[in-house]
């Protein structure tokens, strides 16, 4: 889009430097006696820049200087400060004497530099190596994306002309100062040809990969960016997707993941594993869950996933458990392949809680999604699979209620633990026993003896009463407490 601008270049360009305290002092005493540094603008001249031109004495254009000084205000133009008069000398000397010798030097300036991560829309302003500024900001798009290397800051422009490319050949205008001007109200221009760090008429593109190559910037950002930055400051282009750390207060491990704007593959579990590695983190970490993190690149931090053992009816499961930031979380989509249940997500028309999963048709509480992957706390995970749940040391245990008559288990009959209440199928149920049961579909509930039967749970379509109703509906008597992992069932006759 309208990034890369022709801007106007100042004859005889120079470094512009700003002078603090005791030098621009001196610098402006020196100035009225005409020292050979300073240019002074001729009648008439807008300064392009903001500030005095410094030239050699030789290298002055041959114009009539007026003794007029002149500055760039803040609205671009230009402003005479008045006739400068002549300074005894004696009170230069003076001044010059107190600011030398009161004892305190030049402040030191920082050592400032710039590094922009493209995948996270960020430009990064560092002051002797630490960040000071983070800003947000809009880069190159996929058909003309940001350049990666390291340059600097070649030119610095206060309300800037825009020249859209080509714009003599094509008889298109410049586009002066103001509202309708796309590189907004600074350029700093880069050493990487035709680009350059800028403001934008289009505020709702910061955030986006919408340029020609440039960088974008809120207005109020690049101002002051402008402030603390200066011709030579080094710039730094990186594509980073992901990064990790050490968490300076809880010494946990940390990661945050971009979407990789580019599609350059850099969202991959070994480049993120060889990153957890150097922060001193390389064993444990839970693969699948890490997947779901570079899937879902949401660029938020997020803390780093180890495997805990999963045993479901004593049986040790090939997936994991997961520790993610202190909570024990069960995948969904394992324990829904393990009981055959369905698992899709709540959110769609008409429903609430978009972000959590249902399984079975029923919501799991506290549920969540990471990139494709459902994930539950343990307790909630175990109501959704109507399971009893216990964690220790050796990790979380899955139990299901067995189904025994007489002797013999009822293999294939599932009951669900539901609370203090074991939720059975009646329709299994019957017919195991040799009992009617039927479906109205009008009343949406099951009928026994051609009778409907209110108050029946469905669960992925099946309908199923309490074991505490079983007995007066069906003639069915189920014996159980809750925390036994076996309930008797036996029909009354």
């Amino acid at each position: 889009m309208l990034s890369r601008a022709r801007l106007p270049v100042p004859p005889l360009r120079r470094e512009r430097r700003h002078l603090k305290g005791a030098s621009s002092i001196i610098a402006h005493s020196l100035s009225v006696f005409n020292a050979p540094l300073a240019r002074w603008a001729p009648r008439g001249e807008r300064s392009p820049v903001g500030k005095p031109w410094f030239y050699p004495a030789a290298r002055r254009p041959a114009q009539e200087w007026s003794r007029a000084f002149a500055w760039e205000s803040r609205t671009g133009g230009t402003a005479p400060v008045g006739r400068i008069q002549k300074v005894a000398p004696l009170a230069i000397f003076v001044t010059l004497a107190l600011l030398l010798g009161s004892g305190a030097g030049p402040a030191r300036a920082a050592q400032v530099e710039i590094v922009i991560n493209l995948p996270a829309f960020t430009l990064y302003l560092y002051e002797d190596g630490v960040v000071t500024r983070a800003y947000p900001i809009g880069i190159g798009s996929t058909v003309n994306p940001s350049q990666l290397g390291t340059t600097e800051i070649i030119n610095e422009v206060h309300h800037p002309t825009y020249y859209p490319p080509d714009w003599y050949r094509k008889g298109l205008e410049p586009i002066p100062p103001g509202p309708d001007n796309p590189v907004g109200t600074r350029w700093l221009g880069l050493g990487f040809k035709g680009y350059g760090i800028h403001g934008t008429n289009q505020p709702w593109t910061i955030g986006t990969a919408a340029s020609a190559g440039c960088i974008r910037m809120y207005n109020h950002d690049v101002e002051e960016l402008a402030e603390r930055v200066g011709v030579g400051t080094p710039v730094t282009f990186v594509y980073e997707t992901i990064e990790t750390w050490l968490d300076p207060l809880t010494h946990r491990a940390q990661i945050k993941v971009y979407r990789d704007v580019y599609r350059q593959g850099t969202n991959r579990v070994d480049r993120a594993l060889a990153k957890l590695e150097r922060i001193g983190v390389r064993e444990g970490v839970d693969r699948e869950f890490l997947e779901a993190l570079l899937e879902e690149a949401a660029g938020a931090p997020r803390a780093v996933p180890y495997s805990v053992p999963l045993f479901v009816d004593g049986r040790r499961m090939d997936f994991h458990a997961v520790d993610f930031g202190g909570r024990v979380l069960v995948p969904l989509d394992g324990l829904a392949r393990t009981f055959s249940l369905p698992v899709e997500r709540a959110g769609g028309e008409g429903k609430e809680r978009p972000g959590e999963a249902a399984v079975g048709g029923r919501l799991v509480p506290n549920s969540f999604y990471v990139g494709s992957r459902a994930y539950a706390p343990v307790e909630d995970a175990a109501y959704a699979f109507g399971v009893m749940a216990q964690v220790s040391g050796d990790g979380v245990r899955l139990e299901s209620v067995r189904l025994v008559a007489g002797a013999a288990e009822l293999a294939g009959v599932r009951a669900f633990v539901y609370g203090n209440w074991l939720l059975l199928p009646v329709q299994e149920l019957g017919r195991r026993f040799g009992v009617e049961v039927g479906w109205d579909p009008s009343l949406r509930t099951v009928t026994v003896r051609g009778r409907p039967a209110f108050g029946v749970t469905l669960i992925d379509g099946k309908a199923y009463l309490p074991h505490d109703r079983v007995e007066p509906v069906l003639g069915i008597r189920v014996r159980w407490a809750h925390g036994q992992k076996e309930a008797a069932v036996e029909l009354l006759r």
